[in-house]
């Protein structure tokens, strides 16, 4: 019996993180992970915290419940050394810090995390690395609304 293969198209990544440039996640010379909108969503994450969590290489410390100080701290280096873009702009504050907690996820389509030291390409608060955040591209105008309520009075509004 023989066998066939088929010749299929590879789907990959475009990240534009690791080299401030579209650029294909297999000739990025960092480290990088991309979290797909689809994983996202279907993960059920809230913030941009959550969806760290899951990246190697790095650590989400929480100080509290939901909403509380989120900080993250890459590859061992303090909180401050992360730079965080939303489509190209810095989220970070004078000094370099961000309460991830406060980073919303709505109509994202892709985190792309690259670790490493991008100071070269980004500054100097891209010590440990950079986390970009990029949003879908809508052709219309549209509002979307969402309204959750669980058990113990817990309500998300986005």
């Amino acid at each position: 019996m023989p066998l066939r293969l088929r010749v299929s198209a590879v789907t990959e990544s475009v990240v534009v993180s690791a080299a401030h440039t579209d650029l294909p996640l297999s000739e990025a010379a960092s480290a990088v992970t991309v979290v797909p909108g689809k994983e996202i969503e279907s993960r059920q994450l809230r913030t941009v915290g959550d969806v760290l969590r899951f990246v190697p290489g790095l650590d989400v410390a929480d100080n509290g419940g939901f909403g509380n100080l989120t900080s993250l701290f890459m590859r061992g280096g303090e909180s401050d050394f992360t730079l965080v873009l939303l489509d190209g702009m810095r989220l970070n504050t004078f000094g370099g810090g961000l309460d991830f907690a406060q980073v919303p996820l709505v109509d994202v389509e892709r985190v792309e995390v690259v670790r490493g030291p991008q100071s070269a390409v980004f500054g100097a608060d891209a010590i440990g690395g950079v986390v970009q955040i990029v949003t879908k591209r809508s052709q219309r105008d549209r509002a979307d609304l969402l309204l959750e309520g669980g058990s113990r009075g817990s309500v998300r509004t986005r």
